[in-house]
């Protein structure tokens, strides 16, 4: 059933394609030119610095939208859809890193340690979203979901929009490092309030943390297992998947 049918109104789709203001081109050397090009404005006159830049950019593309280490905060505006390549999946079969030690925190320092080779382990990976600087929000906030307002810590998740539009309910009941580095019981209402390129079928959800060093230390970490409850409204539970 089409998401305007289940929820309608609710449905915020990111349109597809690069920005207006830039021409369609190759990906991987071009996004970086223009990346390189934009951190320049930054005032990023040293090497290392303008990497641990580009390499945000490149982590945020991976999660869709956040606050940069440069006093502004980003979001998601257009994307490629073009197919998705999880480049801790490339890390993994090329034995760089060991799967039981595969987290976030674990792949930005090898990013951050293997310069060279990261740069071509990135551009593996054909989609891209591409950002809009959004002056009016604080980097302390929550990052914007597609409704366009701040995301609440603990709440939201990212789904499948195929068989969950936005705005869908869901029970979510798992063992989570959500107060703490030890996981715990999680048992409450979440909200479908956002997407993700790599978030693919009915069983899977990413949660939002919140934002800063700890809540990425928490969500850096592989998957969990969880029962998700979906409610739909009486009429759309027939044509639910």
């Amino acid at each position: 059933m089409p998401n305007s049918q289940v929820m309608p109104g609710l449905c915020a789709p990111r349109p597809v394609g690069p920005p207006p203001a830039l021409a369609a081109g190759p990906g991987g050397a071009r996004l970086e030119r223009i990346a390189w090009e934009r951190l320049a404005g930054f005032g990023e006159d040293n090497h290392r610095d303008a990497f641990r830049c580009f390499r945000a950019f490149c982590m945020a593309r991976r999660q869709g939208r956040g606050p940069l280490r440069l006093g502004v905060a980003a979001t998601a505006a257009f994307e490629n859809r073009r197919p998705y390549t999880s480049i801790g999946s490339i890390l993994i079969e090329s034995g760089r890193i060991n799967p039981r030690e595969m987290s976030l925190t674990r792949l930005k320092a090898w990013l951050r340690d293997n310069r060279a080779e990261a740069r071509e382990v990135m551009h593996r990976n054909q989609s891209y979203v591409f950002f809009r600087i959004e002056p009016g929000l604080r980097p302390e906030e929550g990052p914007l979901g597609n409704a366009g307002v701040p995301l609440t810590p603990l709440r939201p998740i990212a789904a499948d929009r195929s068989p969950w539009p936005h705005g869908t309910p869901v029970f979510m009941d798992a063992e989570l490092p959500w107060r703490s580095d030890r996981p715990e019981p999680f048992r409450r209402l979440m909200i479908s309030e956002d997407r993700g390129l790599a978030i693919l079928g009915p069983a899977r959800a990413d949660m939002f943390f919140g934002s800063g060093d700890v809540a990425g230390e928490r969500v850096g970490h592989r998957g969990h297992a969880a029962d998700l409850v979906v409610l739909l409204p009486v009429e759309a539970t027939a044509a639910a998947p």
